[in-house]
């Protein structure tokens, strides 16, 4: 799997699917904290109209999934982000079909679950639903349980739609987002961080750690990219493992936290928290 910004989609040779993603965040002014080591190039203009065109001009090579245009200056309900969705897609239909549900208001800085939940019956018109990880909750318990909820719903109208979480790919989070009900994660922490002992360290620690205090930072730095993506390879067979056993060792040292932090959501899906 690819995710890509649409403005300017790369091919990649070794990918089953390529996502192309709508532009709402490369637009945005949210915060990062990574903005300090990797600086944002300026926003360019981005609308509708110039989403439009780029899903005409482009031409897919392998089976594409587009998600629906975002932008940070845009708000509307959920009822009217799905019609917008559908009426695009609509005139797509060489590309799977990614709703991504987005705030319905200025004020709201969370999406709107109960809404989401009441309209997950027309979820079954799109491959794929997108949210991103930082409008799901202020915690990660409070994420895990927003993700449990839309599942829930889902199940109940018996839509097996994947869920895509925005801006998750770690080694800590990402697990618990699957276990929780999420299907699909991406996002740039294997760049900006190194995976080592199932944590995300700064890659300057790691390098001497695991290649020695000799090796050269350029070098090292190629090579915690290429070991990061055999962990994330390691970490999908250890979810799907746990699909079959429901064994919360398979997450090594942190299995202690996982088992707490899915009795908790248990609890609280039950009603006893």
């Amino acid at each position: 799997m690819w995710l890509t910004d649409l403005s300017s989609p790369p091919l990649s040779p070794v990918a089953e699917t390529l996502f192309l993603d709508s532009g709402g965040y490369e637009v945005s002014k949210d915060y990062d904290i990574m903005d300090l080591l990797y600086p944002v190039p300026e926003s360019k203009e981005w609308n509708v109209e110039k989403y439009l065109e780029v899903l005409t001009s482009f031409e897919p090579t392998m089976p594409t999934i587009v998600t629906s245009f975002d932008h940070p200056n845009v708000y509307r309900d959920i009822p009217v982000q799905i019609e917008s969705a559908l009426n695009v897609f609509g005139k797509f239909p060489q590309f799977g079909r990614e709703l991504l549900i987005k705030p319905e208001t200025k004020d709201q800085s969370l999406l709107p679950i109960n809404g989401i939940t009441a309209r997950v019956g027309d979820f079954k018109e799109f491959d794929v639903i997108g949210m991103t990880e930082a409008e799901l909750g202020y915690t990660l318990f409070d994420r895990m349980n927003n993700i449990a909820r839309i599942r829930i719903a889902m199940d109940g109208e018996n839509v097996a739609t994947p869920l895509h979480i925005f801006g998750s790919l770690d080694p800590v989070c990402t697990p618990l987002y699957f276990i929780s009900g999420a299907d699909i994660f991406d996002g740039l922490t294997w760049l900006r961080f190194s995976y080592m002992d199932d944590v995300a360290v700064y890659h300057r620690n790691r390098v001497p750690l695991q290649f020695g205090a000799k090796e050269r930072d350029y070098e090292a730095l190629a090579r915690s990219y290429t070991e990061n993506l055999y962990y994330l390879a390691d970490l999908t067979g250890r979810m799907n493992r746990y699909l079959l056993d429901g064994d919360e060792d398979r997450f090594g040292r942190h299995s202690k936290f996982y088992k707490q932090c899915i009795d908790d959501l248990r609890f609280r899906r039950k009603g006893a928290i």
